[in-house]
């Protein structure tokens, strides 16, 4: 059974008068890893690592805004400069993008550009730092069975617990482990509304009414009832269909969350401008399995900002401080 969020205790967010004051920046041209170590070098004993194929254990959890500039993980989202439609409109409401394994920061970034461009919102990330292939999938498993530490859970759980305590409409969207993510997080936000609030598993769930959730090829079988749940499947995807909420109610070890809406599309594509093998094979073949039937930007976006249309969760009140 999930536990409570991890880390709520001990706010260290900035003042709401200001901007907060940013970890680091995200390079595009840079090894990520190197950037956000770099910038934590100033309050951080040790040396800048200078390899290129350094992990990035600096960005786990953190916020990612405009500028590729990463933010404390106890920093409002609501403080944060988020990442706008490129075409200059005006945004209409927030998404909380959290993504998937064998995914810099700089990638990251790209697909958050791509869900703002789609869905015409502001998009603020939450990163899932990689450590490698086989790591991650070691922290996937993790996840699934609940143990263990992931900083990404408690940012989260952090901000989805401060937004209905506001009465906000949080609008989250997990890509694969991401997925898990959002799960794992929202177990952990209603149980602290139970045993910390004194609310009832129904109080709970009518609170947690107010948060939308978007998963996209995700890695996640079972969410906790109360949000409202949007499960994009391709069903050419093995990781949604073997991991996730593809198999839907003949998942005998499925639950997609009571009202969830699952929908389905069969999409994949040729591969295309691939990185070189000599960034990694494991790297190559994400990318490759990305690219064919998995990736956010070459499969899901598209199908997931007309959903999301249809649903109208980016109305006026899925922004931050917006009424009920």
């Amino acid at each position: 059974m999930a536990g409570p969020d991890r880390r709520h205790a001990g706010d260290k967010s900035a003042s709401p008068a200001q901007e907060p004051a940013p970890l680091g920046t995200v390079d595009s041209t840079e090894s990520p890893a190197i950037a956000a170590e770099r910038a934590r070098a100033q309050n951080a004993v040790g040396t800048v690592p200078s390899s290129r194929t350094v992990m990035e254990p600096a960005l786990d959890g953190a916020f990612i805004g405009a500028g590729g500039k990463a933010y404390s993980p106890t920093t409002p989202h609501s403080q944060i400069p988020p990442i706008l439609p490129s075409d200059g409109r005006k945004p209409r409401g927030l998404i909380i993008e959290v993504n998937g394994i064998m995914t810099t920061g700089a990638l990251q970034l790209k697909d958050m550009q791509a869900l703002a461009d789609k869905t015409g919102a502001a998009v603020v990330g939450i990163h899932n730092s990689t450590a490698g292939l086989w790591m991650d999938l070691k922290e996937c498993l993790n996840d699934k069975l609940d143990i263990g530490i992931n900083p990404p859970v408690d940012t989260v759980a952090h901000a989805v617990y401060d937004a209905v305590k506001r009465g906000e409409h949080p609008v989250l969207v997990g890509h694969s482990q991401g997925a898990l993510i959002l799960s794992r997080a929202l177990a952990d936000v209603r149980n602290r509304l139970i045993l910390e609030d004194g609310m009832s598993p129904a109080q709970a769930e009518e609170l947690l009414w107010n948060v939308r959730v978007g998963t996209n090829g995700g890695a996640a079988k079972h969410y906790v009832d109360g949000p409202q749940y949007a499960h994009l499947v391709n069903l050419l995807d093995a990781v949604p269909m073997a991991t996730g909420a593809g198999l839907n109610a003949a998942d005998p070890l499925g639950r997609p969350a009571k009202g969830a809406r699952v929908r389905y599309i069969t999409e994949a594509h040729l591969p295309n401008n691939m990185p070189p093998l000599s960034d990694g094979v494991s790297n190559f073949l994400a990318r490759a399995v990305d690219r064919t039937v998995h990736g956010p930007q070459d499969v899901y976006w598209d199908d997931f900002a007309r959903w999301v249309d249809e649903l109208g969760w980016l109305d006026e009140r899925t922004a931050v401080g917006g009424d009920r």
